[in-house]
């Protein structure tokens, strides 16, 4: 059997069993700041209060599965500046992988779901 390197899903593509563990898996895990995310928080200058109330209100854009780190891209419900924190979270290390800012407005009108994989089953992946 095939070993999957890396694969996408966008929240549009989701179940609802999909949504709803990534949903408690975020919940139910505490978040370091990685090297990186530091950087880009340091560079942006965005504020430990937005990351933090962030992980509490968010809606998931996207799931990502890459060499074995299961990873979750959140937005903020929030508006800081006119703009959505978004964060990049490692479910498999705890980890904010990174962080930035993406306009309030954006709706991804160039969005190409093509580069996504509606079939992959989440939850199987995340037992595996």
């Amino acid at each position: 059997m095939l070993k999957i390197q890396e694969c996408r899903k966008h929240y549009l593509q989701f179940k609802n069993s999909e949504k709803d563990t990534l949903t408690k898996l975020i919940s139910n895990n505490t978040y370091v700041m990685s090297p990186h995310a530091t950087i880009r928080q340091t560079y942006k200058v965005i504020l430990n209060r937005e990351i933090r109330d962030t992980l509490k209100d968010y809606k998931i854009v996207e799931y990502h599965y890459k060499f074995g780190d299961n990873r979750v891209l959140i937005r903020s419900n929030k508006s800081y500046k006119h703009t959505n924190l978004c964060l990049v979270l490692s479910l498999n290390r705890g980890e904010i992988k990174t962080v930035y800012d993406n306009s309030e407005d954006d709706r991804h009108e160039t969005l190409d779901l093509k580069n996504y994989n509606r079939d992959i089953d989440i939850r199987n992946i995340l037992n595996n």
